[in-house]
């Protein structure tokens, strides 16, 4: 599937999604958060295809916004977080060579967890920043993230830092 306009975009469905705040714990890296699912009640999402996506523990930046670019609300790192779990736990997988995904897929479902998100909250619409986290994401930064193959995984948070530090 290509990547269309807003309005062509499929929606999924966010399950468990609605509080992640005692998923996420602060790290000792600014910005940086473990995030450790509810044993009973995990965060998935299912995209418009039946596919399942469930982040399992790990490290997350809940998306890379650069500080110059943080303005309003929604362009916060942690202002979607739901979505940012999602495609984060996407290229922490890639990372780790178990990706099921390739780049372009991998942009494409974090649309459409943003699109399924919009809809169903929304207070968080903006097709600013919608377009805005295409644009982001197609960057040739994005792209070195996404090819960059961690030595062990779960790669421990010193690891991620570094590694990001060098795109």
């Amino acid at each position: 599937m290509r990547l269309g306009s807003y309005r062509e975009l499929p929606v999924g469905r966010f399950e468990n999604a609605s509080d992640l705040g005692p998923t996420l714990h602060k790290t000792q890296y600014d910005d940086w958060w473990n995030y450790i699912p509810r044993s009973q009640e995990a965060m998935r999402f299912i995209r418009h295809n039946g596919e399942v996506i469930e982040p399992m523990e790990f490290f997350t930046d809940l998306s890379t916004v650069p500080a110059m670019f943080r303005i309003g609300r929604l362009l916060q790192p942690d202002s979607l977080p739901a979505v940012a779990l999602i495609h984060d736990w996407v290229v922490r997988l890639n990372n780790c060579g178990g990706g099921l995904h390739d780049f372009s897929e991998s942009i494409l479902i974090q649309q459409e967890a943003l699109k399924t998100w919009m809809e169903s909250n929304r207070r968080d619409r903006s097709l600013m920043v919608f377009y805005l986290s295409r644009v982001a994401l197609n960057t040739r930064r994005s792209r070195r993230g996404w090819c960059f193959q961690f030595e062990r995984c779960p790669p421990t948070l010193e690891e991620i830092v570094t590694a990001r530090r060098s795109l």
